[in-house]
């Protein structure tokens, strides 16, 4: 099998579109955008409607809105992935509706997108393409999922049989293990294939290791008898097999034996199993990637108008205390670290945009003692409320590295930020987090631990994926996008182990 990493267009002809949506002026409105696109479009004014016409017609994509009279859209997107026939059918929100609560549980019921109102064009038409794509890549993942499954049965196995009277064997093969092994009738090769034969073909696999493990297994069992059954890569007369080995060999006697055994070529169920593979790694980050972007899209527009707004009082602030200065240092100093606070969510923001526009990761040199001290900084009002010991003694000579300086700060912050919060929740006696570093040849590792609650180990396995939270009123995002962030800059993130049960420790991997 051939497999290929492009994606073959879809013909928005034969693509079906259910909107499913109350405002009439709104269905118009979507309609007028994807008809030119050559989509064929179906109207339900009510959830009702929606659900019957959905199981009738069975479209390719549903658009739904959530604030619906009688049957909500939550309502309408649970009855459809609990009925078998339409579960399967990808459901974008479209709605006015844009918090984070209502975002978190369309995701939770199954939903595969989120769009608000007022509704852009160009996003409406990208968006859907997008799901239509990964509607395909699930198909596709089922068809070779059904067909790794025939091919384990219909694989062409050749036997062979063999008695043997002190090395005067008599050893008799069918044709089609002649086919497998790429034997020619009227070659030697083909007359005179023996037990040595197999022998040989066990000696030449392409693994160094499993080559010597399975020749010595194999003489072995034909030493003392026994059974024999493993998956060699092998060099044949003209290219490379994935062939599965079985044999039984009997000692009746000490130069007497029978033996009998297949050869099965599975080269077709490794390649299908390995494209299988490779596909399902491609559609989980794809759906990945999808949430990362849209979560981070709301985020950077929620953060953009506030941030503008708070910088506008800075500079006023800061103009009424040249006007009439006194005794405004304290003043001073909060609106400097006010000012730090809004560089640093700018930052934060830009590096969303750079991801969503999949621009180069800005590296620079930067000093991370500096770094931490700073980050550290942020928090000390509310360490100092919370009666919290943070602990990071580092050398005073800098410890310079090369890396993405605005990605890290942000991580380090959501770390903090958790154990403060942990610790808080917990009714700690003597509160600490503690921040060390370790640095490698080639690698600098930051490690942060507090002696909060600890996380329970059923949670352990599921922290960093997408919208899991064990806190109530949490949206799930916090360390997901700390994963992110460090394997797209090219670092990494672990929960470690601790002694104590009531101990959290995080490790962040800096590649240098």
């Amino acid at each position: 099998m051939h497999s290929s990493n492009t994606q073959s267009e879809f013909d928005n002809k034969k693509i079906t579109i259910l909107l499913i949506d109350d405002n009439q002026v709104n269905n118009k409105l979507v309609a007028s955008i994807l008809m030119p696109q050559g989509y064929n479009i179906y109207i339900a004014d009510n959830g009702d409607s929606g659900i019957k016409l959905a199981s009738q017609m069975m479209p390719d994509m549903i658009l739904l809105d959530i604030m619906m009279p009688e049957i909500s859209g939550f309502q309408v997107c649970k009855h459809l992935k609990n009925d078998p026939a339409t579960k399967d059918i990808p459901i974008i929100f479209i709605t006015a509706d844009s918090s984070v609560t209502s975002q978190t549980k369309c995701f939770q019921l199954g939903g595969s997108d989120f769009i608000t109102k007022p509704i852009v064009d160009v996003v409406l038409i990208e968006r859907i393409k997008h799901q239509i794509k990964l509607n395909q890549n699930q198909r596709r993942l089922e068809t070779l999922n059904h067909y790794y499954e025939l091919a384990e049965h219909l694989s062409d196995t050749g036997f062979w049989a063999c008695h043997d009277i002190q090395t005067k064997h008599n050893f008799t093969f069918s044709n089609q293990l002649g086919e497998i092994l790429d034997l020619k009738e009227k070659n030697d090769a083909y007359s005179n294939f023996n037990l040595d034969s197999i022998t040989a073909i066990m000696g030449n696999s392409k693994d160094p290791i499993t080559r010597n493990e399975h020749k010595k297994k194999w003489i072995k069992t034909i030493k003392k008898g026994g059974d024999f059954d493993e998956v060699c890569h092998c060099n044949l007369s003209s290219h490379t097999k994935y062939i599965r080995m079985c044999a039984h060999f009997d000692r009746p006697g000490p130069d007497i034996f029978n033996a009998f055994g297949a050869i099965q070529d599975i080269s077709q169920v490794i390649n299908t199993e390995n494209e299988l593979s490779m596909l399902k790694s491609q559609f989980e980050e794809m759906t990945t990637k999808q949430h990362m972007v849209e979560a981070n899209t709301q985020l950077a527009h929620e953060l953009n108008q506030p941030l503008a707004a708070i910088n506008l009082n800075i500079n006023y602030i800061r103009q009424l205390i040249d006007d009439a200065p006194s005794n405004n240092n304290k003043l001073n100093d909060a609106i400097n670290d006010i000012a730090s606070d809004v560089n640093r969510a700018t930052n934060v923001v830009k590096n969303i945009r750079r991801i969503l526009h999949k621009e180069p990761v800005a590296i620079s040199k930067f000093d991370l003692n500096e770094l931490i001290d700073e980050t550290i900084y942020v928090f000390n009002r509310e360490l100092l409320k919370k009666e919290i010991n943070l602990i990071y003694d580092h050398e005073d000579e800098p410890c310079i590295i090369r890396f993405n300086k605005t990605g890290l700060q942000q991580v380090i912050v959501n770390l903090l930020k958790n154990a403060i919060e942990a610790i808080d929740h917990g009714n700690i006696d003597s509160p600490m987090i503690k921040v060390t570093k370790e640095i490698t040849p080639g690698q600098t590792n930051i490690f942060i631990c507090d002696n909060g609650p600890g996380i329970k180990e059923e949670n352990k396995e599921n922290i960093f994926k997408q919208y899991y939270t064990s806190k109530k009123g949490n949206t799930g995002m916090g360390l997901a996008i700390c994963k992110a962030l460090m394997k797209e800059i090219e670092g990494d993130i672990e929960l470690i182990g601790a002694s104590n049960v009531k101990k959290t420790c995080f490790k962040i991997i800096i590649k240098t």
